[in-house]
């Protein structure tokens, strides 16, 4: 799973990485760029579709939203902020994002926490973006009735190189993909969500935290997405 990445980028740099319409606005960093931890209920930048099916990026909170009752009865709130892709397509939760509104979420790097005290970030070996495959939706806090944008993270069996660090890792997308995964039409999509094929990746142990950013009031509970 991946509860926690980084992403240090200049809006002008992510407007071409991944062909937006139109660089990300101030909120998301300006021109001062885009550079923090993410962690859930963090708003972050996640790339999508608008009306026109043209790619844009916008600040989206890291998690569904979703009320259960717990074992005493009481309504709880948690954030889904990982999603199997094994089931991304089946389960309730997911499904229909996962028909509709598709999402890549860019990161400089990621993070495991494969032993107490230990902080390993994962990142490309040349510099570039991961781009992780996730889904996004709008909807209404099922206590207070404000309407939410949020996205989740898809998740995969970890390869050779990521399976020392944990058993399951983010979905990362190459290039050639992006069109395809974000295009609601593209049925198949699903087969993109594999565990990253290429060798490319580098981990460094120790690396230091950087500042994180606020998390907005009244979500504070985390839990995996149901397996």
């Amino acid at each position: 799973m991946c509860n926690l990445y980084d992403l240090d980028v200049a809006p002008a740099f992510l407007k071409d990485r991944f062909r937006l319409r139109r660089a990300p606005e101030a909120g998301t960093g300006g021109q001062s760029g885009i550079s923090g931890m993410i962690r859930p209920s963090v708003r972050a930048p996640v790339i999508h579709l608008d009306a026109d099916g043209e790619h844009v990026c916008s600040l989206m909170e890291w998690g569904f939203v979703r009320q259960w009752k717990n074992e005493a009865g009481k309504p709880t709130l948690h954030r889904l902020f990982n999603v199997r892709s094994e089931t991304i397509d089946s389960k309730p939760t997911f499904a229909p994002a996962y028909r509709r509104t598709r999402a890549i979420i860019p990161a400089s790097g990621y993070y495991e926490l494969p032993e107490k005290g230990v902080r390993i970030r994962i990142t490309k070996r040349d510099g570039d973006l991961l781009a992780f495959a996730g889904l996004w939706e709008t909807a209404l806090h099922p206590q207070t009735g404000e309407e939410i944008t949020a996205f989740t993270m898809a998740m995969t069996n970890g390869n050779g190189f990521a399976a020392a660090f944990h058993d399951r890792m983010p979905c990362l997308l190459e290039d050639i993909a992006f069109k395809a995964w974000l295009d609601p039409e593209r049925v198949d999509a699903k087969k993109f969500l594999v565990p990253y094929p290429h060798d490319d990746l580098v981990a460094e142990r120790g690396a230091p935290a950087k500042r994180a950013e606020p998390r907005p009031a009244g979500f504070c509970k985390r839990r995996r997405s149901p397996p």
